[in-house]
């Protein structure tokens, strides 16, 4: 009997040539990488916020009397929300009773409170009270007067 040894070389070499083939294949790949970029936009500017009171409601303002509610809101404007870090006021008096002696410090606005933001295109309440001082003097010139307000807000 005569023993073919061709063909396990043949059969061996055709496996070894299949797993390299085979497995070449298997582990196959391309690699890549890349980038890219967007944009967006911030706003070019905000709108001032508006401070609005509520019309007055209190009794008269007397020296060294009770202190009388003030209320209002604070308006924004904006598409975004503000956020708030304070609120205060001042005190004019109308030229006719300070041309006559009538002095602005005699009147205090306090306890302001209000929101610490306010959302976008909406607005906020706020809270105070104001009242007129007694310093001991006389005060006949500010009998009869109209105390203007003004507030601020900051943000």
């Amino acid at each position: 009997m005569k023993i073919n040894l061709r063909k396990p070389a043949i059969v061996a070499a055709a496996t070894a040539g299949l797993l390299a083939v085979g497995g070449g294949v298997a582990f196959a790949y391309w690699t890549a990488t890349g980038s890219g970029s967007g944009t967006a936009t911030t706003a070019a500017s905000s709108q001032n916020l508006t401070v609005t009171q509520a019309p007055f409601a209190g009794s008269a303002l007397t020296p060294g009397g009770a202190a009388q509610d003030v209320s209002g809101s604070i308006g924004n404007p904006n598409t975004f929300p503000v956020q708030l870090t304070s609120l205060t006021a001042a005190v004019a008096v109308d030229a006719a009773h300070a041309s006559a002696g009538c002095q602005a410090g005699w009147y205090t606005v306090t306890n302001l409170s209000t929101a610490a933001s306010v959302a976008a295109n909406s607005s906020a309440a706020f809270t105070g009270k104001v009242a007129m001082t007694d310093p001991g003097t006389n005060q006949d010139a500010c009998k009869g007067a109209t105390v203007t307000i003004t507030y601020t807000v900051n943000a």
